[in-house]
């Protein structure tokens, strides 16, 4: 007596709607920081790195630095903090963007081939989604 009524509250329960909810990674997040907007490094900063093949960036804040045009070819910049950066026309081939922020980033005609981006974090505004130029397919 007991199996039936436990099997028929398990099918109950699977009868009923399953609500699942996906974690909302931005809930408790605040995006007026300072470590969401200010930069550490000014766009001078990035280009002596680069010409000294300084390539790893990881966990940098870049938010709001205009680095338009730059070669940041192979580049890692996984988890760098690119809020409300300006990358337009920048080179970003093959660079690392896994778990990089980009909320209003604009990176309009910028080149990601090969890039990987992997978890990055985006707005709706972010021009990434809407103009950059993306290969049809990425390497996994």
């Amino acid at each position: 007596m007991r199996r039936r009524a436990f099997i028929a509250a398990l099918g109950g329960a699977a009868a009923g709607p399953l609500v699942a909810r996906a974690q909302d990674t931005m809930r408790y997040l605040d995006l007026a920081s300072p470590d969401m907007v200010s930069a550490e490094m000014t766009r001078a900063d990035v280009e002596a790195a680069l010409a000294s093949h300084q390539t790893d960036f990881t966990g940098k804040r870049l938010s709001g630095l205009d680095l338009s045009g730059l070669d940041l070819s192979g580049v890692g910049l996984r988890a760098a903090r690119l809020n409300r950066t300006r990358l337009i026309g920048a080179k970003l081939d093959r660079a690392i963007l896994d778990q990089a922020w980009l909320l209003d980033a604009d990176l309009s005609h910028a080149s990601l081939r090969k890039a990987n981006i992997v978890g990055r974090k985006s707005s709706g505004r972010s021009s990434m989604a809407r103009t950059c130029q993306m290969p049809a397919s990425l390497p996994i």
